[in-house]
């Protein structure tokens, strides 16, 4: 990412969320990565836009619009503020707010994708019901961004693979593994589950090149 983004991601430093400077780079770098495919660019779970501002800069340089889904019901209500931070920054009119849930959203949803930024409910069985739907429209080469994840080894892997109560799920993983709070801090047990069951499918491979605090992704590659 270029210097103009560097000072974007200075001037969203103050901004309510928990998007670091190094994700924010992350989130960009994979959607440049897929810059010259065709399909939509989706974002579900906007909060107050931290992490939308970095998205709507990148597709406001091709032209491109962002889809924002969140019915934005967090401290009782963040869309005047997610709408105030954006056009702020004069982002505001690349994006395409649908301020409902984005299990609403499966219903009418018939689009290409070709970015997809998962950033919602963090317990397994939502992360994974949206990862299904939505994984059905991403083009071959496009990415998927799993927020609140870490690369684990396989001894954290097994401790939570059988773990599937909801109210344990949307945890992180050093809330019910505390040993590991400073091997990793960010993770979350809902979207670790899917991101590697994603890696376990033939269809996706880890986007190595992408390394941030608690971003990575996946390449439908078939």
């Amino acid at each position: 990412m270029e210097m103009d983004e560097s000072k974007l991601i200075e001037s969203i430093r103050s901004w309510g969320g928990w998007l670091t400077d190094r994700d924010a780079f992350c989130l960009g770098w994979c959607l440049e990565d897929v810059e010259k495919l065709e399909g939509e660019i989706v974002e579900i779970g906007n909060y107050m836009g931290k992490s939308s501002s970095v998205l709507s800069y990148v597709a406001k340089k091709n032209d491109k619009k962002v889809i924002c889904i969140d019915p934005f019901e967090w401290d009782g209500g963040t869309y005047n503020q997610f709408k105030t931070n954006l056009k702020s920054l004069e982002l505001y009119d690349n994006v395409i707010p649908i301020t409902t849930s984005a299990e609403n959203v499966m219903s009418f949803w018939n689009n290409k994708i070709k970015f997809l930024f998962l950033d919602s409910d963090h317990d397994y069985d939502s992360c994974k019901r949206q990862f299904e739907f939505y994984k059905k429209y991403l083009v071959t080469g496009g990415i998927i961004c799993f927020d609140d994840t870490e690369i684990l080894d396989e001894k954290v892997l097994s401790l939570i693979k059988d773990i599937n109560n909801t109210e344990q799920t949307n945890k992180r993983i050093i809330q019910l593994f505390p040993e590991y709070q400073y091997k990793h801090p960010h993770a979350w047990i809902g979207p670790s589950k899917v991101l590697y069951e994603a890696l376990s499918d033939s269809c996706f491979e880890l986007v190595s090149d992408v390394n941030g605090d608690k971003i990575n992704a996946v390449r439908k590659i078939k």
